[in-house]
């Protein structure tokens, strides 16, 4: 994942941030969340919501999402960003999922 990373910052010229998370063993949910949220918040004030791509892989792509469901929505939410990308995702995508409230919240 770190030489995609360079990769991307090396084509793009665009600033790449590899975002780190605690695994279970060390910290506990929702941590792992509340320290992209951090993140995010920091990139959104530093570059611009518009200007901010979040990609994952795997179970980085369900706290991705995760991390965007609790903060783009409801008093004192953050931008979305300019995009997402998801690499081989972790995540429920059964239509059953769409049913949910968080993802009725979410702006179009």
């Amino acid at each position: 994942f770190w030489l995609f990373g360079q990769m991307l910052c090396e084509q793009t010229g665009n600033v790449v941030l590899l975002g780190e998370y605690g695994m279970t063993s060390d910290v506990f949910y929702p941590q792992q969340i509340d320290q992209w949220a951090r993140d995010y918040k920091k990139l959104v004030d530093t570059y611009g919501a518009r200007n901010v791509i979040l990609a994952g892989d795997s179970a980085g792509c369900n706290l991705l999402m995760a991390t965007l469901l609790k903060e783009c929505h409801g008093i004192g939410a953050l931008p979305p960003p300019g995009g997402i990308i998801l690499m081989s995702p972790w995540v429920d995508i059964s239509d059953e999922a769409l049913l949910t409230d968080a993802v009725k919240k979410c702006p179009t």
